[in-house]
């Protein structure tokens, strides 16, 4: 939360009218004790995410979620933060207009022009008979 209170600080947040934040189902109550300081408001969504993606006009999120590449499914524009010292588990890496970001300048900026990130149709390369993942998983 420490960028996203940046990017507030920035003028990063000045044109969304409600900021929510869905925690992780496993976060304890003690996880979003940092959040309390925030320096803009909130509301934390306890909803599942199949409920709430018809809300969200952009998705900001970490590196490991897979709810930013839900979200580009979606056609709703994810900013991922940046892994800082570890490997970037991010589905989106390496996908057309994917956004990471380091530091609260970097989240203001794409939260002020946010990018729809493209999923080709064959993503997951499935096809009708799903002869390819047969042959790969046959060995």
């Amino acid at each position: 939360f420490e960028l996203l209170n940046k990017a507030s600080t920035l003028g990063g947040l000045k044109s969304y009218s409600q900021i929510m934040i869905k925690p992780h189902p496993g976060l304890s109550s003690d996880g979003l004790n940092i959040v309390e300081n925030s320096n803009f408001e909130y509301s934390i969504m306890d909803q599942p995410l199949s409920d709430l993606w018809v809300l969200p006009d952009v998705v900001y999120g970490a590196h490991s979620t897979g709810a930013s590449w839900e979200a580009s499914w979606y056609g709703i524009p994810a900013i991922s933060v940046c892994a800082m010292n570890s490997l970037n588990l991010n589905p989106l890496a390496g996908l057309k207009n994917a956004c990471f970001v380091a530091n609260g300048a970097d989240l203001s900026k794409q939260l002020i022009s946010p990018k729809l990130i493209e999923i080709s149709e064959d993503y997951f390369f499935l096809n009708e008979n799903l002869k390819l993942w047969e042959e790969l998983l046959s060995g």
